[in-house]
């Protein structure tokens, strides 16, 4: 099929000689190359959306306590006076 002919069967003009796009390849040691595979698919990213959920509601179970903590010293001061009073 000589190219004037692709052109009118296919629609569009096919460059002569022009290399294909190829994506660049990666560089780096096997390890790395996979772990920036493994880290580039949807479990990987649900995994560290897990990680960084984890880590929020550790925060938050700190802040519960402290704030529980610090109420309970409260209760117990104000029992401390009323005794006293």
């Amino acid at each position: 099929m000589s190219d004037h002919e692709a052109e009118r069967v296919h629609g569009q003009r096919f460059p002569a000689n022009t290399p294909a796009r190829v994506p660049p390849r990666p560089t780096g040691t096997l390890a790395e190359i996979y772990a920036a595979i493994d880290a580039d698919t949807p479990a990987a990213r649900l995994n560290n959306d897990l990680d960084r959920i984890e880590r929020s509601l550790a925060v938050l179970e700190q802040a519960v306590r402290e704030a529980f903590e610090a109420e309970q010293a409260i209760a117990q001061q104000d029992s401390d006076q009323d005794r006293d009073a």
